[in-house]
């Protein structure tokens, strides 16, 4: 092997790119259901009204602006942020054990790649996915709600930059702790051979 090639071989960023495809071919499988993600998308923004409508109505019932130290605003941003939010979790534990009843976890073991990095990298597709159809929406409600109420000036670009950061690094993390616990309970599981 030519010393170039050892070299590019080596590099993180060659080896990281080599698993792009799957969070790719993750996000396309999703994509390609046009109903599922119609409906998927419409539900989304039907839950973002609910939310508005029926707390509207909880505060205009209660005849006060303030309910638990939260205003209507306040309400409404943060159920929509959390539901948004929330819908970010990556199906690592369910893909395992698919392959684990399915068998298919014994040819995903004997290729030339990193088992762990694949479901990772294709968790990171469903991630993706649930941030298109969920988060954006989401995102442009916490928006449009901010701007009719009046509180857009705490919504500054720093803010904003620092809730993609902070959500990235929670993702991460949450996709780390699935994927580690799905392989302890999947090792020390009651089916599994000694």
């Amino acid at each position: 092997m030519g010393e170039k090639k050892k070299h590019l071989i080596s590099n993180p960023a060659y080896r990281i790119s080599s698993y792009v495809p799957f969070t790719r071919n993750s996000l396309q499988t999703l994509l390609s259901y046009r109903t599922n993600v119609l409906f998927y998308f419409l539900g989304n923004i039907l839950r973002i009204f609910v939310f508005y409508f029926l707390w509207k109505a909880i505060f205009a019932s209660s005849g006060e602006e303030v309910l638990r130290g939260f205003t209507l605003p306040q309400m409404l941003i943060y159920l929509i942020l959390t539901t948004s939010v929330s819908e970010l979790s990556g199906s690592i534990g369910s893909d395992m054990s698919d392959e684990i009843g399915t068998g298919q976890i014994a040819m995903c073991l004997i290729k030339p790649i990193s088992f762990r990095l694949r479901i990772y990298f294709t968790s990171l597709g469903d991630t993706l996915y649930c941030f298109i159809m969920s988060g954006l929406p989401g995102l442009a409600a916490v928006y449009i709600l901010s701007f009719v109420y009046g509180i857009h000036k705490e919504l500054t670009l720093l803010n904003l930059f620092l809730f993609f950061v902070s959500l990235s690094f929670s993702l991460i993390i949450r996709m780390s702790y699935n994927l580690n616990s799905s392989f302890c309970m999947g090792r020390h599981s009651p089916w599994s051979s000694p």
